[in-house]
């Protein structure tokens, strides 16, 4: 099996194949990222490291400022206090100037939420958001994309240990959110499930629409 921790392409279910890009293309479902977050700039390049795998992705007017907001409102996760400690990762990305050049459009995540426990309560589901790496001038290509997980948090080190299954809770947050957005779980495949940090990730990703109740 391939390693998730070099660039793969993935293909959208029932989808033709055809040759991979350096970024998503919604006219034959190929596309392309770094499956997994990278703690620094340095593993975008190297194709090393990696932590959280990016398991939905919110697609056609997907702006990750709205889906911020409509992730708070139309589920049972939001945004929680600005003094409590945060890790953060990097999303690599290239352009149409350096195809495969994944050091040239590095993300931070710009923000994060949690819900059904809290950071307080020392267990919690949680994600980070990102900004796609590669942009788009048209709105309804624009998306974004979370690494959804439940973790432990161990108080003494503030380290976020993951305590359950990827797919638990990329099925909770995304399923939540098709009360008013289209939902297609395990919509992209890539090559193989794997264990992350000792727990299941099947390898596809969940697509969730960036239009609330069909209206932009």
């Amino acid at each position: 099996m391939r390693s998730a921790l070099i660039v793969l392409a993935f293909v959208a279910t029932l989808a033709v194949p055809a040759l991979a890009s350096a970024h998503i293309l919604h006219s034959n479902g190929t596309w392309t990222y770094r499956y997994l977050t990278r703690s620094n700039t340095t593993d975008c390049g190297g194709g090393t490291g990696g932590g959280d795998p990016l398991n939905v992705l919110f697609w056609q007017y997907g702006e990750g400022n709205r889906m911020n907001s409509h992730a708070e409102a139309d589920s049972d996760w939001g945004h929680y206090s600005g003094t409590v400690p945060r890790s953060h990762d990097y999303i690599c990305g290239d352009s149409d100037g350096c195809v495969g050049c994944y050091t040239v459009n590095d993300h931070l995540d710009f923000d994060d939420q949690e819900g059904h426990g809290s950071w307080y309560t020392g267990t919690r589901s949680h994600f980070r958001l990102w900004y796609a790496p590669h942009g788009h001038d048209s709105i309804v290509d624009k998306w974004s994309t979370i690494d959804v997980h439940h973790e432990k948090i161990v108080f003494s080190t503030n380290v976020h240990q993951i305590d359950e299954d990827w797919e638990t809770w990329e099925y909770h947050f995304s399923s939540e959110m098709a009360s008013h957005h289209n939902w297609w779980y395990d919509y992209w495949a890539r090559q193989g499930y794997q264990y992350l940090k000792g727990f299941y990730d099947d390898g596809a990703i969940t697509r969730v629409g960036g239009l609330h109740d069909g209206v932009y």
